[in-house]
């Protein structure tokens, strides 16, 4: 009987833990903050661009930290290469922006970001919507 009421403290414990957790999300801000929101929403929204896709990058690309370079010379909180980040410019029409604000401005680099991805999304859609449609039969024929 003492060993079938252990289990039920236990039993009990685990699943108040467990409620806590995913009813409370404030410790997940603790654990893995995200730092430019503001300039991550406000591209998203500009771009259509999903902004948890992009803070997830950046936190695993640098952990939220300008001015990285890596050894292959990848530039920026988003780690993009200079030849990457000069189309980007050019298809943004960001005339302003140099590889110099690319590596050491937060704002630059996710601009830029929100737009290779609102391309690439673009560009995905336009090969995705034709092959559905030869793939899926059509219905009521």
């Amino acid at each position: 009987m003492r060993w079938l009421r252990k289990k039920r403290v236990l039993l009990l414990l685990f699943i108040s833990f467990v409620a806590l957790l995913f009813l409370s999300s404030n410790w997940m801000v603790l654990l893995y903050p995200i730092h430019y929101k503001d300039e991550i929403r406000k591209h998203a929204v500009h771009y259509e661009v999903d902004p948890f896709l992009v803070a997830s990058i950046i936190k695993v690309e640098t952990n939220f930290k300008t001015g990285k370079e890596s050894k292959k010379g990848a530039l920026g909180i988003m780690q993009l290469m200079p030849d990457t980040a000069n189309w980007a410019m050019d298809m943004a029409k960001l005339p302003a922006v140099t590889l110099q604000h690319v590596r050491n401005e937060a704002d630059a680099n996710i601009q830029l970001v929100h737009g290779i991805f609102r391309n690439f999304i673009k560009r995905w859609m336009a090969i995705r919507l034709p092959l559905l449609r030869l793939i899926m039969p059509v219905q009521g024929m």
